[in-house]
């Protein structure tokens, strides 16, 4: 086998990333109603995950308008009670510049989520990252090298203010 295949998630995790997917829309619908939305972004859809890589997924409440920073830290801290009623280790990260919920599913999953309220431009980023990826399939190749890489030398972290995930990815395509 080749570095880059035992870098990347098995069919099973892909299985359990769906199935928490779906235990997380019904949780936020029983919440919000169903015009919840609910987008995963970043590595996983742009087929840049690793194997230990977390999910990060925005929603949308599906309000009539926008919310302002202090009502989707509200939102938040409601839907991480939801999910601690769920099972669910819920960390809401409030005083971070995009606030989310750190979310650790113990009981079916064992995966990890980074969850945001309507943060739409990582959708787009990973919109142009997937793009980059069909066009030649080296490139998510050379991006989860490079990420191993980056982790291994503790240089893949933007809250300890290195290269995130997306930057590395940018590294590569330059």
């Amino acid at each position: 086998r080749s570095v880059v295949a035992d870098l990347q998630p098995t069919p099973s995790c892909q299985q359990r990333q769906h199935h928490l997917i779906t235990r997380l829309e019904r949780i936020f619908q029983q919440l919000y109603g169903h015009k919840v939305q609910l987008e995963v972004f970043g590595s996983t859809v742009c087929n840049l995950a690793g194997k230990s890589s977390d999910l990060d997924m925005t929603f949308t409440p599906g309000f009539p308008k926008r919310l302002n920073l202090s009502e989707k830290k509200s939102v938040l801290r409601r839907v991480s009670k939801a999910l601690q009623n769920n099972g669910m280790r819920a960390v809401p990260i409030l005083g971070a510049r995009v606030p989310i919920i750190k979310i650790k599913d113990h009981n079916h999953t064992w995966l990890s989520v980074d969850l945001s309220v309507e943060n739409e431009l990582p959708v787009f980023k990973s919109r142009l990252l997937h793009e980059y990826s069909m066009i030649d399939g080296r490139f998510a190749q050379l991006v989860l090298l490079v990420k191993a890489w980056a982790k291994a030398r503790q240089i893949n972290s933007a809250a300890q203010g290195t290269f995130n995930s997306f930057g590395l990815s940018l590294l590569v395509v330059h």
